[in-house]
């Protein structure tokens, strides 16, 4: 059943989002249908596509109640819209649907987890948020949220540790078969960590450990964390916020951290051995990645640059755009010509080039490198010979 606010979501942007043209829309990356859009989501493969949601506010062109946004696409390139997945229409999420991911359930059925915000009314007057963990379930397009949401809620979070700040969970499968994820919080001394849980069903959820906390090495809060595994390390991709300035790097105080290391079985606690910070000028922040046909190779983060012109109140300010491993660039046999072209393209270009790539990284560790790469739309025009490089 879906629900009223979903509804008027969906017959909103059904109506005005036709009023954005093709040709005001960037020709690689991924833009919202209509209004806003900033987190990625959910980036996952299902039923012969990718899926990819993101944090959306189909009313404005500024920040407001969260929905989740939908498209699909079979080469990464070309995307479909689909209806809106989500809307904050529950006692539980009525602040908003805040960041999270989706796997694929054993029964076939898609499964959003994300985190519902709620917020009370101190005595003063100010309200304070808090926020939980939920579910839903799907089939593609429509997705009906879980009856006992929230699954993970001010119980599960251990003593010392944010009921406040506690987002963004990352779905995985164990070795084991069962599941885990991971949820940003902030611990007591204000700084980031992680919280690990497992589940054997995706549904009931429990505590398992701290699975890294930085003692504000770097930042304070960390958000849409992501944890897996490449070329036997373990790799954790964290967003903290309020970073303190190191040079070149996080100067606008955000940024994408890569802690490298080792998992501990018995602890559940990440064992770091190297930390890289991704993305120098600090424009990457809070991505998502994808294993398809067993390659680990996609990144995919929201850009903060700004784009387009207003029209009918719905001019879009931000876009998602696909990174690859460099070694992996035709990873997917479906992936266009044309794509491939634009990516061989981008990995030669210069990463003190400032007139192009607004930010690289490569990050190197034993037999396998990543790269991350924050490119402008002028990149990619000239990849593809639309105009010259004085243009």
């Amino acid at each position: 059943m879906i629900s009223e606010a979903l509804q008027k979501a969906r017959e909103f942007e059904e109506q005005y989002g036709a009023f954005i043209g093709a040709e005001e829309r960037p020709l690689f990356h991924l833009s919202p249908r209509i209004g806003w859009m900033n987190d990625p989501n959910g980036f996952s493969f299902y039923q012969g596509k990718f899926h990819m949601f993101y944090q959306y506010h189909p009313y404005a062109t500024k920040w407001g109640p969260m929905h989740w946004g939908h498209a699909v696409s079979t080469d990464l390139l070309h995307w479909d819209y689909l209806p809106a997945a989500l809307a904050p229409d529950q006692s539980y999420d009525k602040a908003g649907c805040f960041s999270g991911s989706a796997i694929e359930m054993e029964d076939g059925r898609q499964l959003l987890m994300y985190t519902g915000v709620r917020e009370k009314r101190r005595e003063d007057g100010t309200k304070q948020a808090f926020q939980t963990q939920c579910l839903a379930f799907g089939d593609g397009k429509d997705y009906v949220k879980y009856s006992k949401n929230p699954v993970l809620g001010e119980a599960d979070i251990p003593e010392g540790f944010s009921r406040h700040d506690f987002r963004d969970p990352k779905l995985y499968r164990r070795k084991d078969g069962g599941y885990a994820c991971v949820i940003g919080n902030r611990s007591d001394d204000g700084s980031g960590a992680i919280l690990l849980y497992e589940s054997e069903d995706a549904i009931h959820w429990r505590f398992h450990s701290i699975l890294d906390r930085c003692y504000n090495e770097y930042g304070k809060m960390w958000e849409c964390p992501d944890f897996f595994e490449l070329e036997g390390r373990k790799i954790l991709l964290v967003s903290p916020q309020d970073m303190c300035q190191a040079g070149l790097e996080f100067h606008n105080g955000n940024g994408t951290v890569c802690l490298i290391g080792s998992l501990d079985e018995q602890t559940g606690r990440l064992k770091v051995r190297r930390s890289i910070r991704v993305a120098p000028g600090g424009e990457l922040e809070i991505g998502e990645t994808k294993t398809e046909k067993g390659v680990r190779s996609i990144l995919l983060p929201p850009s903060t640059l700004h784009i387009l012109k207003e029209r009918h109140k719905s001019a879009m300010t931000r876009w998602i755009f696909p990174c690859f491993r460099a070694s992996s660039l035709s990873f997917c046999s479906t992936a266009s010509s044309e794509f491939r072209e634009i990516s061989a393209y981008l990995t030669t270009r210069s990463h003190s080039d400032s007139a192009g790539m607004r930010n690289s990284s490569v990050v190197m560790e034993g037999s396998y490198s990543l790269i991350f790469f924050a490119w402008s739309m002028r990149d990619v025009a000239i990849a593809r010979g639309w105009h010259s490089h004085s243009a």
